[in-house]
């Protein structure tokens, strides 16, 4: 299957594209980037054709590199001279099996959506196994929880399962990490003025009228629990390896 039959939808692999990614990775892993080395060993795993990637050596690291299974994808990045190579899909877990500590850091942002469940408790056991002491990975899923759930799923044919909080927590604290811990994760900025009516804030408007109705229909279905659960279309995690 070519991917960038479907991705091409969303990033055409402009400059604009990329720059705006830059912008776009800078807010949402803020939290995360500005406690990593400059120097950490990375992996973008599932890196398509490199928008974080290039964020990240727009943002001063030295050492990262990505893999994807979509050779056209990656053929994108690699024509912008960015350190990305197509794999086979049992990479990494062949990898696992002779190295270990290779990486400080690895992403998988949207990836885990791709796999069915047999294949992402090997591939995380792999990261796991690669990564270095302590070492922390960052892992973005479609969210089941948010109003636009089904349509995240079903939306792109390769997805094969979604997950809430509860799922993706599992999955991994089963897989070798620890100490999971969910972050932020919006894609439309609150407006630097939101209280001054304008066009422009619309849909970040419009999604907070959304988001109160989800969170009192959740809490009418689940009553206090129902205040705990994210409503925003992906989630977004931040782990540690399990060194026990």
């Amino acid at each position: 299957m070519d991917y960038t039959i479907y991705y091409r939808r969303f990033h055409d692999g402009s400059q604009s594209d990329f720059d705006s990614a830059v912008a776009f990775y800078r807010r949402l892993l803020e939290p995360t980037l500005k406690t990593v080395s400059r120097d950490s060993r990375i992996l973008d795993l599932g890196c398509g054709h490199g928008l974080l990637l290039n964020a990240l050596q727009r943002l001063g690291f030295t050492n990262a590199r990505g893999i994807d299974i979509s050779r056209e994808q990656v053929a994108l990045g690699q024509s912008r001279g960015l350190a990305c190579r197509a794999v086979d899909r049992d990479y990494l877990v062949s990898l696992a099996t002779g190295t270990t500590a290779m990486f400080d850091l690895v992403f998988m942002m949207d990836v885990l959506e791709h796999m069915g469940k047999h294949e992402q408790v090997l591939t995380l056991s792999a990261v796991s196994k690669l990564l270095a002491q302590d070492g922390r990975l960052i892992v973005s899923v479609p969210n089941a929880n948010s109003t636009l759930g089904l349509r995240w799923r079903y939306g792109d044919w390769t997805h094969e399962v979604s997950f809430t909080e509860l799922s993706l927590d599992f999955l991994l604290l089963n897989t070798g990490f620890r100490d999971v811990n969910f972050l932020p994760y919006e894609f439309i900025a609150r407006p630097r003025l939101p209280l001054i009516p304008r066009p422009s804030i619309l849909p970040w408007a419009f999604q907070r009228i959304a988001r109160i109705l989800r969170r009192m229909e959740a809490v009418g279905e689940l009553g206090a629990n129902g205040w705990k659960i994210p409503l925003s279309l992906n989630l977004l995690v931040e782990c540690r390896k399990d060194n026990a």
